[in-house]
């Protein structure tokens, strides 16, 4: 059987407030992406505390990081996600957005970057069931165009996200034209009920991506029909165990991800990984080593190597 690649997201914008066990510092990061890693995880992904546009400054949070991962498991596939830290008194650039990409591909610290091809409005509902608080996520052309000519110049695979049907547009057009960074692999996001952290019990919902169903996946699957791309889902705001989609994803040939930063609640990252691989095993699929990760994403050489 078709080994799975299993993710895990280890922080994101859960605060220790939140969950005590959600690593924050680049320490503890590192400590957290090490123990994944033991426990069998191919990819990891993570957010660092740097609060700077400065792409090196940003850079070198996540290179502090990633580096005792890189010693200890050379093999290992790590992405951070984009930079948006912004202020008054700050220009937004595309450079200062992804430059820290190319810095760490530079150092050979990352195997993937994150290529979030569209814009979307990630909030709440308020108790009145109208939009209450979110902001919009906005990824402009030059945004994606330079995260495009990072990974082809830097020999990096892209992790291509789909927050809604029209990324997905965008994503498959640019699978047809050759132009998708190569080494990707795309990511079908689905919406829980807390998307920023509101309590799983109350009636307020995410106003940002599809429920996570058997129809949504339908639809992206018969999106993506006749290209070849490895894909994987995840559930943000919800547990991912509590739906359908990692079964259906595993029974369909995908790949999905776990992780303190998509089910805020959860015990630890560990716990999740070892649920995933649980399912893996019931369901008749190996979980994949990051060699084989790499071989089936198409990775491409990092430069220089």
């Amino acid at each position: 059987m078709k080994p799975v690649i299993l993710e895990v997201a280890v922080n994101g914008v859960t605060t220790s407030e939140r969950n005590p066990a959600v690593p924050i510092l680049a320490s503890d990061v590192s400590e957290e992406i090490l123990a994944c890693m033991e426990a069998g995880a191919s990819v990891v992904h993570s957010h660092c505390a740097a609060k700077s546009a400065d792409p090196l400054e940003v850079a070198e949070d996540y290179a502090r990081a990633y580096r005792p991962v890189m010693e200890t498991f050379p093999e290992a596939i790590l992405y951070p996600t984009i930079n948006t830290v912004f202020g008054a008194n700050v220009d937004y650039s595309p450079e200062n957005k992804c430059g820290h990409f190319r810095q760490l591909g530079h150092e050979g610290l990352i195997r993937m970057a994150l290529y979030d091809p569209g814009v979307a409005y990630i909030g709440e509902t308020g108790e009145d069931g109208l939009p209450s608080r979110g902001g919009i996520y906005d990824n402009r052309p030059e945004d994606i165009r330079l995260v495009s000519k990072i990974c082809d110049e830097g020999g990096l695979g892209a992790a291509v996200s789909v927050f809604e049907p029209g990324w997905l547009h965008t994503i498959c057009a640019s699978a047809r034209k050759g132009t998708l960074p190569k080494g990707s692999r795309v990511n079908f996001y689905f919406g829980g009920s807390s998307l920023l952290g509101t309590s799983s019990s109350s009636d307020i919902r995410g106003t940002c991506f599809p429920p996570p169903i058997k129809e949504a996946l339908d639809l992206y699957l018969a999106m993506i029909d006749g290209l070849d791309l490895v894909w994987s889902v995840g559930v943000l705001g919800q547990d991912i165990f509590e739906t359908p989609i990692a079964k259906l994803a595993l029974e369909r040939g995908g790949n999905f991800r776990v992780g303190l930063e998509d089910n805020m609640d959860a015990v630890s990252n560990l716990s999740e990984l070892e649920k995933a691989k649980q399912l893996c095993e019931a369901m008749g699929r190996p979980v994949a080593t990051p060699v084989q990760s790499a071989e089936i994403l198409g990775l491409p050489r990092l430069a220089g190597s």
